[in-house]
């Protein structure tokens, strides 16, 4: 594991509005940096007795939150990667810290609780354990945190594969009791269905209630009805995923989920949205060698068949299909399909003194960067809005905000593609703004 050197210079400070926005979009890895901090700071200790401080820096979507780290008492050599926050709800974040110990790596992990007009807390987790998943980095998208209806407390779990199918190592910390529990979870075969798949989550998202959900973007939703509850074993169901789109089953061996998918809860719905490379194969003429008056030897390669040539494609562009459904509900129901080409607005002047002001290429015209745009991100408060990405070049990005019922580009905002691991954004959405204490201004 490396550290970017982008990590060590935050982005220019965002605007920050003094309501603060409902929810944000959130770069999952922070910044190490001593640069000004505001009123979200907090600050704690590692179990090694270094100190920790961290700040938030919040703006409207779909311009991109960030949080600093700072630590005095270290150097960049003593990070091993990036602070990370693994998972935010409602007024928690649940972040990961890795440092370098001697000749290994220790990882602590935190718990930051904000409160609209308190100061923000920070806490260090006890340890895990070897058999939590939380102290397995490559499993950081099944851990979740979650806040008691009180706000007194909190919970948070890790839900770790296991080389058996429908069994998975579950790992889960009170607050209350300040303690660590592991079992193992062995669902009924009625819960995964007659061909029962691995649910292997992408995300974790919450239904209300001490619902908690683990999304696995390709197959279906692992859902945990009361995280709360003391009954063992607690109730599970799965809600499948609408099936594939046609032209992305090429793609799930090969590619990351989230370039196509996102699902998420608000308001009792639970939304899901698929992007769509379209395109068609063009069907090769079989040449007929009885037109011929004459054939040279090479013209004609021994063994060669026309299955042995590539199939070739025509790019049709991409189109967008939203899906929602009530949590107990037993379907999904269509909402927009939304084509690039249907989507107006591409050539306002206003984007392209966006793309301007930050010196981003414009010989690059915003037709193509739409055109080439991926990982659809689901807005938290319009079910017609969602957010792709367009990479421009090996630094730059743009967020593009879609209004799928009015079929319109609504805004843009460059993004640093620079901490962009094979091209896909560590963003996420989440509504810790709503709770955090930035109406201070600066310290």
């Amino acid at each position: 594991m490396v550290v970017y050197a982008a990590s060590f210079q935050p982005p220019a400070l965002p605007a920050t509005d003094a309501a603060r926005p409902a929810w944000i979009l959130l770069d999952t890895l922070g910044y190490i940096s001593d640069c000004p901090q505001n009123t979200t700071k907090a600050e704690a200790y590692t179990s090694t007795g270094k100190q920790v401080t961290i700040s938030f820096f919040v703006a409207e979507p779909p311009a991109v939150s960030y949080f600093t780290v700072h630590c005095p008492d270290l150097t960049k050599e003593d990070f091993v990667t990036e602070p990370r926050v693994v998972h935010s709800e409602k007024n928690l974040a649940l972040l990961s810290l890795s440092l370098r110990r001697g000749t290994g790596t220790e990882t602590d992990y935190f718990i930051y609780r904000a409160r609209a007009g308190h100061p923000p807390s920070l806490d260090l987790l006890p340890a895990a354990g070897a058999d939590c998943r939380l102290s397995n980095m490559t499993a950081l998208a099944s851990v979740a945190c979650l806040p008691s209806s009180d706000g007194e407390h909190f919970v948070v779990v890790a839900l770790g594969l296991t080389f058996s199918p429908g069994s998975y190592e579950f790992n889960l910390f009170r607050s209350e009791s300040g303690t660590w529990t592991y079992k193992l979870l062995v669902l009924e075969p009625s819960v995964l269905g007659p061909k029962p798949v691995t649910i292997d989550p992408a995300k974790v998202i919450m239904l209300g209630g001490g619902a908690i959900a683990w999304v696995d973007l390709w197959n279906g939703i692992l859902v945990c009805d009361d995280i709360f509850s003391n009954e063992d074993p607690a109730t599970f169901r799965v809600i499948p995923l609408p099936k594939l789109l046609p032209a992305n089953h090429a793609y799930k061996q090969t590619s990351y989920p989230q370039q196509f998918r996102d699902v998420v809860c608000a308001d009792g719905m639970i939304r899901f949205v698929e992007m769509e490379y379209c395109r068609r194969r063009i069907i090769r003429e079989i040449p007929d060698v009885s037109k011929a008056e004459v054939l040279y030897d090479s013209e004609l390669p021994l063994g060669q068949t026309v299955d042995d040539e590539e199939d070739i494609y025509e790019d049709l562009g991409w189109r967008i299909v939203t899906w929602s459904r009530e949590i107990a509900s037993d379907c999904w129901r269509r909402g927009s399909l939304v084509h690039v080409n249907d989507i107006r607005g591409v050539n306002s002047p206003s984007h392209y003194s966006v793309l301007l002001s930050d010196g981003v290429d414009t010989n690059d015209a915003l037709e193509e960067n739409l055109q080439s745009a991926g990982f659809p991100t689901l807005s938290r408060d319009d079910r017609d809005v969602v957010y792709v990405m367009s990479k421009v070049n090996p630094r730059n990005a743009l967020v593009l905000t879609i209004d799928m019922r009015m079929k319109t580009l609504e805004g843009l905002v460059p993004f640093s593609a620079e901490r962009c691991m094979y091209g896909k954004p560590d963003y996420v959405s989440c509504a810790l703004s709503k709770y955090l204490n930035t109406n201070s201004g600066d310290e």
